[in-house]
């Protein structure tokens, strides 16, 4: 656990009211299992997960906190969120999308096992629309905002939102 804050951006107007925190680096290397759990109960058998690994973290006062420049910030491709690329800034909600990435794939491997895991994996990459096939949970598209102009977003892809064992 973190005792006080690494690196804080003290952004625009220094207000010291709320601190609020952002992971970074969401991923399964990044969440351990632990077998043993403070309380001996039974019915907690299954274990604990736990976050791990807080070198990217980050805190920001309220003011800076949905505004940080993706420019410089390190990130696991196929975690990222799609804010990452289209609107070059990074907030809490980085660390949703990621988290929601390792969920869908924790998921998929306690119900289908090892092997649809890496069908999945798979399936992304094949699924990718540009010539660079990588493997993220979501594909650039044309979207028009509510004045009917073009703008460039994002959408899940097929295989995350049809995650099911595959025929041999």
């Amino acid at each position: 656990m973190l005792d006080k804050p690494n690196s804080v951006d003290q952004g625009p107007g220094t207000s010291t009211h709320q601190v609020h925190g952002r992971h970074g680096d969401l991923k399964p290397e990044n969440i351990l299992w632990f077998k043993e759990y403070q309380d001996k109960d039974p019915s907690k058998s299954m274990g604990v997960l736990k976050i791990s690994d807080f070198g990217l973290t980050r805190f920001h006062r309220t003011v800076s906190k949905s505004h940080v420049n993706a420019e410089g910030v390190a990130v696991t491709g196929t975690y990222r969120a799609p804010e990452y690329d289209i609107n070059k800034v990074v907030s809490q909600s980085y660390d949703i999308w990621s988290l929601g990435c390792v969920i869908l794939e924790f998921v998929t491997w306690y119900l289908l096992g090892w092997e649809e895991v890496d069908e999945f994996s798979r399936n992304r990459v094949k699924e990718h629309i540009t010539d660079y096939k990588e493997d993220v949970f979501f594909n650039f598209v044309n979207m028009k905002d509510k004045y009917g102009i073009t703008q460039i977003g994002a959408r899940a892809k097929k295989s995350v939102a049809d995650v099911r064992p595959h025929s041999p």
